[in-house]
């Protein structure tokens, strides 16, 4: 237990320290800027980037301006699913803006901001009593920071009460860690025209 402590308090200190060695490279970038600014001030910036470097990710619902970057995002966040199956004709990789917009019309996409950026996304639209939630994508660099399962949970709270679908790669194990971690559980399994074998998921809300 000690030992735990200890280690937490360890983590903390190392990314305190990394956000100083970030801010004393950025001083030295502009360092005329921030030698001119007064001691107040250098007090405050400073407090705004570590905030930054800190701050969790923003999740709210996107809008239609919003999907052209959300398509390139899309375009980078599938790589990975690309080359488990060395095919780059993935359907998320061959998407077209006008396609992404259609569906846009009849789901709820939300998106993950971040430093204006739109870092993450995910989409559903529901029929009968079921909400099919589908492109979930977290851009590489953001990855492993629990972003995939705050975008999850917030696509189910725009559903409550309904059952909830999804699928993914029968080959894909990070996104199958993420969804039975979550709760869902495999009832099907498909396999593509390009022999692509796919898992689908399910997952039953909890009744208010």
């Amino acid at each position: 237990m000690i030992g735990c402590k200890l280690n937490q308090k360890f983590l903390i200190y190392k990314k305190i320290i990394n956000c100083f060695e970030f801010l004393d490279l950025f001083i030295c970038k502009y360092s005329s800027f921030y030698r001119d600014l007064h001691p107040i001030n250098k007090i405050e910036w400073s407090y705004k980037i570590i905030k930054t470097m800190f701050q969790k990710p923003k999740i709210i619902r996107a809008k239609i301006a919003d999907m052209e970057e959300i398509l390139r995002l899309q375009y980078t966040a599938y790589q990975s699913e690309a080359l488990i199956h060395g095919d780059f004709s993935i359907q998320p990789l061959m998407q077209t803006l006008d396609e992404t917009l259609a569906e846009y019309k009849k789901d709820i996409v939300l998106k993950a901001v971040q430093d204006g950026r739109i870092i993450g996304s995910v989409r559903a639209y529901t029929k009968g009593n079921t909400a099919y939630i589908g492109k979930l994508m977290v851009h590489p660099d953001y990855q492993g920071k629990g972003l995939g399962k705050r975008l999850l949970m917030a696509i189910e709270r725009k559903f409550p009460n309904k059952r909830y679908e999804l699928f993914t790669s029968c080959k894909s194990d990070r996104n199958l860690h993420l969804y039975e971690t979550a709760g869902y559980t495999r009832f099907q399994e498909k396999t593509d025209d390009a022999g692509i074998a796919f898992v689908y998921l399910e997952k039953q809300a909890k009744q208010e």
